[in-house]
């Protein structure tokens, strides 16, 4: 991706909803073969070309691998209890087919 223009802070430039959200915690293999499975033909298809940087050792799964390789880390909050007013912040991670192929400088 390349800027024809000039691009001022802060300027919206792209929106993509990811393909996965997933909890930052590591998961079995097969919970992550039955993710990729769940997606619709063309967003698996999307995920299953991102790059994947992991050994099969290191992740068995190749939605494992993809996923480690790619996601950008979110932090979600959520109510802690209906009782209490608080937020409770979880991280997870978001993967992004278009987005996670950019680079910045």
């Amino acid at each position: 991706m390349f800027a024809t223009r000039d691009i001022p802070a802060g300027e919206l430039i792209a929106i993509e909803h990811p393909a996965l959200i997933l909890p930052a915690a590591s998961l079995p293999e097969e919970a992550y073969n039955e993710i990729g499975l769940q997606l619709p033909y063309r967003r698996r298809t999307e995920l299953m070309a991102m790059a994947n940087s992991r050994t099969t050792e290191e992740c068995p799964s190749p939605v494992e691998g993809i996923v480690r390789t790619n996601a950008l880390a979110l932090q979600l909050k959520f109510p802690k209890s209906m009782a209490n007013d608080g937020l409770d912040s979880k991280l997870y991670g978001g993967v992004y087919p278009l987005l996670n192929r950019c680079n910045h400088r």
